[in-house]
């Protein structure tokens, strides 16, 4: 999926997405684009969080919605 993600969107969302999973946030959320099968770009809302925490390895479980 990661690799979809617009260029220039990817350093905002992998900021995001470190935060969230280092525990800092309650929650990830971001907007971006992303580019479809056809080669279009759409712009999409990802939302995850992490249900389940392993303390020594970091998250064990996650829930993602787009």
């Amino acid at each position: 999926w990661g690799e979809r993600v617009h260029p220039d969107d990817q350093p905002r969302r992998q900021a995001l997405l470190k935060q969230h999973l280092s525990g800092a946030s309650a929650l990830y959320e971001n907007t971006h684009r992303v580019r479809t099968s056809t080669g279009d770009w759409r712009w999409v809302q990802e939302r995850g969080r992490v249900v389940e925490r392993e303390f020594a390895d970091g998250p064990s479980g996650a829930i993602r919605v787009m």
